[in-house]
Order: structure tokens, then sequence, then C-alpha cells
């Protein structure tokens, strides 16, 4: 009986992972990185928030290349 409560939990967790990347797989790259709030909360420091930013515009300019269909 544990093993079957322990593949369902394991099965659960890749559902809402699956879940997850196909809603919110873009959410880091649509926020906006001039706001200080958002580069205090994510801790970056300039050199990384320099690296989401350049990342944020290929996203958004290649954006339907890496959607999933979910």
């Amino acid at each position: 009986m544990i093993d079957l409560v322990e593949e369902l939990h394991y099965g659960a967790n890749i559902l809402l992972g699956y879940f997850h990347y196909c809603t919110k797989g873009f959410h880091p790259f649509s926020l906006d990185w001039n706001a200080e709030q958002n580069v205090l909360m994510a801790e970056l420091n300039p050199e990384q928030v320099e690296f989401v930013k350049k990342t944020a515009a290929h996203v958004k300019t290649n954006g339907n290349f890496y959607s999933v269909p979910c």
C-alpha cells in the first residue's frame, strides 16, 4: 500500500511540474527588471540582472519558438 501512495505522489509531482512549466515557464522573463523591487526580490547582482534582461529580450523576440502546446 505504501508503494502505491509513493507512486501516486510521484505522479502528482510530475503533473504539477508540467502544469507549472506550461503556465509560468516564462514568468521571470515578463517582469520589469528595471524595477528595483524585482531585482531586490531576486537577489541578483548587476551582472545577473543584465543577463536576465538580455534573456528576457531574446524570449520576447523568439517566444513562439519556445512555446509548448499544453
